[in-house]
C-alpha cells in the first residue's frame, strides 16, 4: 500500500505587528511605572491608542499584535483605576487635615 505524495511543506510569512498596538503597550506600561507617580500624562493616550491598533488588527488578518493592543487595553485601564483611586484616596486624607484642631 503506498500512499499519495505529500505537498511539501510551504512556511507562512509572519504577520507584522501593527504599530500602533505596539505604541499603545508600550505606552500603557510606561504609564503604568509613572501613574504610581501620580503623573496622569499617557493613561489616556495608551488606552486610545491600544484599542485603534485592536480596530486595526482586528480588521486586517495579515496583522498580528492582538495580544499586544489586549494587554495595552487592560494595563492602561487598571492604571488609570489606580491613579483615580490613589487621587480620591490622597484628597480624602488631605480633606481630613485641614479639619483637624492643634
Amino acid at each position: 500500500m503506498s500512499y499519495p505524495p505529500q505537498q511539501p511543506y510551504v512556511p507562512q510569512p509572519p504577520k507584522k505587528t501593527n504599530t500602533l498596538a505596539l505604541v499603545g503597550f508600550i505606552l500603557s506600561v510606561v504609564f503604568a511605572l509613572l501613574s504610581l507617580m501620580c503623573l496622569p500624562f499617557f493613561g489616556p493616550i495608551s488606552l486610545g491608542l491600544s484599542i485603534a491598533g485592536l480596530i486595526q488588527v482586528n480588521k486586517n488578518p495579515n496583522q498580528g499584535g492582538k495580544g499586544l493592543a489586549i494587554a495595552g487595553i487592560a494595563i492602561s485601564s487598571l492604571s488609570i483605576v489606580w491613579l483615580f483611586a490613589t487621587l480620591l484616596i490622597a484628597g480624602i486624607g488631605l480633606g481630613g487635615l485641614s479639619t483637624m484642631d492643634y
